[in-house]
């Protein structure tokens, strides 16, 4: 079965953002963003929001599995880039980034439920234990 995931991108008013997209920046991904070509917009917001980003694009591209014949998905874990809506409940951003990199390292997937019917409110799940490398 083919599996695609929309990834919602981090802010871009933060501090780490601030270093990325001012004009005196000279490491490469800030020299990137200045070329024609650019940089991968996953880069940009692995960048910005450090591990809250990164896990949901490590989990994303370890886990997608883009339909055969539609090369545009490239790895299947696609970044939207339009407002989306803040109103969904559960883990924290820093939380949810140490699940799904944990996740990743097990190479363990989570357990998908249909969007339709799904529980959006409720208690906060337990805080995890810090991730072991």
């Amino acid at each position: 079965m083919s599996r695609v995931f929309l990834l919602s991108p981090a802010r871009l008013d933060g501090a780490r953002a601030k270093m990325l997209l001012r004009p005196e920046a000279r490491f490469d991904l800030a020299n990137a963003l200045r070329t024609i070509q650019g940089a991968p917009i996953g880069d940009v917001f692995r960048f910005v929001s450090g591990l809250y980003f990164r896990g949901k694009l490590a989990y994303g591209t370890r886990f997608a599995k883009p339909p055969d014949g539609a090369a545009w998905l490239g790895s299947g874990a696609l970044v939207i880039t339009r407002r989306c809506s803040r109103r969904s409940s559960g883990r924290g951003d820093m939380s949810r980034g140490r699940l799904l990199l944990r996740c990743v390292d097990a190479g363990e997937e989570l357990a998908y439920v249909a969007v339709r019917g799904a529980v959006r409110r409720g208690t906060r799940p337990p805080r995890l234990e810090a991730r072991r490398r």
